[in-house]
Formats: structure tokens, sequence, C-alpha cells
């Protein structure tokens, strides 16, 4: 149990704390105590930490240290004889919204300009990485550590930027974050005169599918109760290519055509319909986004 002088300080911190929402707690418990208490390797599209003795050397040794660090996310601190609990251990209600903070803070940690690395010389890695994953042992740790890379990456390159759920440990975060980003590295916008328009049938199916989702209230839907209202509109266009089953490449599209198409009220008879779906929407993309 940790004591602390300030005894003002506990007790108005957690008067705070205990009202806030579960996302809230954890912005707060991070930014007085840390969720990250270990320092993980910068994004690297050479994807040295799998294929370098030393960098991988590290990776273990992060595991290692997470499995035998107890209590990562409870604080217990006394003040004049009695003791305040700050607790963000996830419930399993709560563990999607645990998993999407630590994924958003492991990305924005390498937002900063990486450089500059072709990809010509990165496919080749990913290349290895996958052989090594169909053909080594599973139960070598580095062998998960690369499966769960992996799956970042290719789920980025199916549905956009995803979070996992169910319990992660801090690694299986960290790495499926890597992954998602050098999917998102190989996305390097190319400048409009290069960019190639879906074909006319496409775009037209693509079209009716934004219609039927506007009349049904979809698309009013995600801009008013997904994380910040209005949603950025590259974001809406992620989400509602997940929700329409469209590859994420479609994103630009989307969000071409959403410029242009009119989302009026859904009428009156739809609602019913509309109750429907929007719950099948906080199905597939989890019950608190952001």
């Amino acid at each position: 149990m940790n004591t602390h002088p300030h005894t003002d300080t506990i007790k108005n911190d957690w008067e705070q704390f205990k009202n806030l929402t579960y996302r809230d707690r954890l912005a707060f418990f991070d930014q007085k105590y840390t969720l990250l208490p270990f320092e993980y390797p910068s994004f690297d599209p050479h994807l040295s930490f799998f294929f370098d003795p030393v960098q991988s050397d590290r990776l273990l040794n992060l595991y290692q240290a997470e499995a035998h660090r107890k209590n990562l996310y409870v604080r217990e601190l006394s003040s004049a004889g009695r003791t305040y609990r700050f607790d963000v251990r996830p419930l399993s209600s709560k563990q999607w919204i645990f998993n999407h903070y630590l994924i958003t803070k492991f990305i924005a940690q390498a937002d900063a300009p990486q450089p500059s690395v072709p990809i010509e010389t990165i496919q080749p890695l990913l290349n290895k990485l996958r052989h090594q994953i169909t053909s080594s042992e599973r139960n070598n740790p580095l062998i998960k550590f690369m499966t769960v890379f992996y799956a970042g990456y290719t789920d980025y390159q199916q549905y956009g930027l995803l979070t996992p759920k169910g319990t992660r440990k801090l690694i299986e975060l960290y790495l499926y974050s890597q992954g998602l980003l050098l999917a998102r590295y190989f996305e390097s916008p190319l400048p409009a005169s290069q960019q190639i328009a879906p074909p006319a049938d496409d775009q037209r199916r693509l079209e009716q599918q934004l219609i039927a989702a506007s009349q049904l209230g979809i698309i009013q839907y995600l801009q008013t109760h997904i994380g910040q209202s209005p949603l950025p509109p590259a974001k809406l266009a992620r989400l509602l290519c997940l929700i329409l089953g469209e590859k994420a490449s479609a994103s630009e599209a989307v969000q071409a055509i959403l410029t242009h198409l009119h989302t009026p009220r859904g009428p009156r008879q739809l609602r019913q319909q509309q109750t429907v779906i929007k719950r099948q929407i906080r199905d597939i993309i989890g019950s608190d986004c952001t």
C-alpha cells in the first residue's frame, strides 16, 4: 500500500475519479500513475524486433516483466486513516474500452514522422514473417508475438483500424498496434492525379448502399452516438466500410460520396428497423467506440 503526503490531493483525486466513466478513469489513471510502466520499442518498419536477436530479447524481457508485475492497474493510497483505491482493471464488459485506449495510445506514440522505408524493402520481411508463423513451433513465444503482430496487420488491411476483443496482455496490445501501423505505413496516399476511381458499377453500388444507410438512420447514428460528435469524415468512412462489408481501401470512395450525399432523417415507419440495425452496429464495432 502506498502512502501520500498530500491528504487533500488524494481525497480530491478520489472524489473526481469515482464519478468518471470507465474510459475517463483510464485517462485519469494514465495521467497520474501511467498505464504503461514499461518502455516499448518505437515503430520499426524493418521489423527488427523479430529479426534482430537483441531486439527480440527485449520483447521477451518485456513479456516477463509484465508477467511478474502484480496490480498494474490498481493504486491504493492511504490518508488520514482511510485507504483510497484507484482501480481500472477491466471487467469483461469493459475490456474492449481498455484495449481500445491502449491501442490508441501506442499508435499516438508512433504518429511522429518516420524515416521513409521503401515498400520493396518491407515486403520480403513480411514474407519471411508469414513463413516463420506457418512453419515454426507455435509454443515459441517469439512466434506468438509474430502471430499477434500479423493479426494487427491483416485486420487493418481487411477492416481498417480495429481493436481486438478479449483479455490481452500489454505486450499483445503493443504488437497488435505495430501490425496496424505497418499496414497503415503501406497506405501512403497517392497524389489525386494518380488515384484510381472505382469502376462505374462499383461506384453505383456503393452509392446505393450509402443512400440506404442514410435512409435507415445508420449514418446519423454513427455521427451522433460514436465517440466525438461529429465524427471526422475519414473515421466515419472507415466505420461505414466495416458495417457495409467493404474493404478498407474503399474508404476514400465512401468519403467522396458522403460529401454530396443528402442524409435526411429516416421516415417514422423505419424506426423499429433502425433500432435493430443500431444494435447490430454496436455489436460490430464495440459498445463504446471512439
